[in-house]
This record gives structure tokens, sequence and C-alpha cells, in this order.
């Protein structure tokens, strides 16, 4: 086991996996490995996405980037103590302690702590969080790589203060970016980019099936269900969006990578550009599933406190946490997992002294 967690006796949780199991021990490890050798986003305030359109007590916002949600944090601010849930590589946290948006702040995460005291070791999967303490619980780009949903969500409403609040920014579309047939078809009969890639094909991303991320977009889908069962009252403001848009932006990421495609700025800007506009055509299609949530939710009192679920078993694990794929996919997902072991250091210093020779 890579770590041990104590249930306590007055808040059972449920898990849907359990952290004892050999492929899930296996799939953390991969996990870990993946964010520990990613690179810090060093633009992550200035980080664009999708525009965001709201209204909030009679005011218009527009979100363009994550400079302007966390901005608009302050109107429910300033906060004493806040805990941030995963991405510590970002600067989240100095920027709200350097803004003066909280007093106190700490961060729970799979990635090492390093040099950094804000930093704590932690699987969220089967985090405890201590009751009434936070006055800020931040999810940004978090809850999409969790199993146990409602374990976290629970523990993060008992670790609220009476008036304390949950901020998620999430992935919500679909499992591991498996689209349903209606999107499929709807994007490949309207979105036109053949002048620029051509015979573009839309389609589900095969190489998610692999699981050499294993925990990526794990249930996305459930996120806004299980975050109305817990917090069910306490909703201050919730935006979902990007049907079409970031499914398409996605997809051709992914796309141009795996065919080698390079794409010029000007085409890229060209390409971004129809799939907002198809977006906003199709934007009331209820059959079409958003992609991203915004929310603000205040501690809940009325939220299902008893919610069972239903455990995987061993077939849904393997399918879901279970490496697979071609041969040389494996591979390069074990050498991400113990690229910090003696043995793989030794292996990459020979592979790139040859490199210099061949």
């Amino acid at each position: 086991m890579l770590f041990k967690t104590k249930s306590r006796e007055s808040h059972i949780p449920t898990f849907i996996i359990e952290s004892n199991h050999y492929l899930y021990r296996k799939a953390l490890k991969r996990e870990i490995g993946i964010w520990r050798n990613s690179n810090s986003n060093q633009n992550f305030l200035e980080e664009e996405f999708d525009n965001i359109r709201f209204s909030y007590l009679n005011n218009n916002y527009i979100f363009k980037c994550n400079n302007d949600w966390i901005k608009f944090l302050t109107l429910f601010g300033p906060f004493k103590k806040a805990l941030v849930l995963g991405g510590n590589k970002t600067g989240l946290e100095e920027y709200l302690l350097k803004n003066k948006i909280v007093e106190n702040i700490e961060n729970l995460d799979i990635i090492h702590k390093g040099s950094n005291s804000i930093i704590q070791f932690a699987d969220l999967n089967f985090a405890e969080l201590k009751k009434d303490t936070y006055d800020l619980v931040i999810a940004k780009s978090i809850l999409h790589h969790i199993i146990n949903l409602e374990h976290l969500l629970l523990e993060v409403n008992h670790s609220l203060k009476p008036n304390g609040k949950l901020v998620a920014f999430e992935y919500i579309g679909e499992n591991k970016q498996q689209w349903t047939q209606y999107k499929i078809d709807l994007i490949n009969k309207n979105f036109q980019c053949n002048d620029i890639i051509p015979k573009y094909f839309f389609n589900k991303l095969k190489h998610n099936l692999y699981n050499e991320w294993p925990f990526e977009s794990i249930r996305s889908q459930d996120v806004p269900e299980v975050i109305e069962d817990i917090f069910p009252e306490t909703k201050i403001i919730e935006i979902r969006w990007g049907k079409l848009n970031w499914a398409i932006k996605y997809h051709l990421s992914q796309y141009c990578f795996e065919k080698r495609i390079k794409l010029e700025r000007g085409d890229e800007k060209i390409l971004a550009d129809r799939a907002e506009e198809l977006d906003k055509l199709f934007f009331k299609d209820k059959q079409l599933l958003p992609c991203y949530l915004f929310g603000i939710y205040s501690k809940s009192t009325k939220g299902r406190m008893d919610i069972h679920v239903e455990k995987w078993d061993n077939k849904k694990i393997n399918n879901e946490l279970a490496i697979h794929g071609p041969i040389m996919r494996r591979i390069k997902s074990f050498i991400s997992s113990n690229q910090h072991t003696i043995y793989i250091q030794f292996l990459l210093k020979i592979k790139s002294a040859l490199k210099k020779f061949i």
C-alpha cells in the first residue's frame, strides 16, 4: 500500500474502489509519475478559455482566463483559511496569498511536498478532512480525476466552516472523452475544416482508453450530479458551457499530435473561431453534454450524508484502470511511473549518452 487511511467511526464513507486494490495502486503510481514529471504552467493566471458570460446580483461578468474567476472570488472574501485540492504547480496559492484573498492556505495533492510547506501529499480519493476548518475550498480541474467523488465531496462539506464556500471549476464532459454518437455525428456534419486539415474526422479518443493517464476524466459526467446531491440547497452560482467548442479543440490538438500535423497560428485561430461559432449555434441543444462547469456552493446542512455507492467489480476496475494499448505505450508508461528510481535514471542516462554518438 502506498498509504494508509483510517475511517472515522462517526463518518464512515463508502468507496467505489478501495485503496488496497492492486490495479488501483498501479494506476495511482502511474498518475503520480505523470504529474510529478509534468512541466509547471507558468502562465496559469493568463491561461485563456472559451468566454463565460453570466449575471450575478444584476451585474454582468465575462471570464476570459483564470485570473478573472479568481478575482471574482473577492466578492465573497477575504477568507481566513483556504484549501486547494490538487494542481499545486500552478502558483494559485501564492497569488491568493499575495493579493490577500486568503490569509492562510493549504494544498493537498499526489505530487511530493518538495520544499513548499503549503503542499501536503494526499490521495484525494481517500483523504479525510478536519471538521469546520476551511472558509474556502477550491477544486480546479481535479474532481474529474477522482473516483471516490462522493467520499471527497462529503469530506469537503464536512471540512467547511458554517459560512464556508466550495469553488469548483471542472471538466464535466463525457468520461474519458468518449463522446456520444450524437455529438460525433453533429460535429462531423457541421464543423468545416477540410480546407486546413483534409479528411479530418471527429471521433472518440481511442488513446484515452489505454489508461496511460488512468484518472483522466474517470467519472467526469458524474461531477454535477454528486455536487447536487451533497450541496442541494446552497448553490450560489453555477454555469455549464462548452458543449462543442472545447471537445473540438481538444480533439484537434490530439489529432494533430497523432498525425504529426503542424498548424500555423493563423489556422489555429480560424479553427478555434469556427468551433466557437458552432458551439453558439447549438448551445440550447439539450442532447449535448456540456464540457465545463464553474460553481460556487456554501456549506450544506441538508445534503445527502448517507450516500451509498455501488462498488466497482474487478471487471469494471480492469476496464477503467488497467494499462491497455500497444507495447510501446506500455513501456513509456512504465518509464514515466518509475522515472525517479535508480534503475530508470541509469537507463535514461545511457540513452542520453547514446544519442550524442548516433
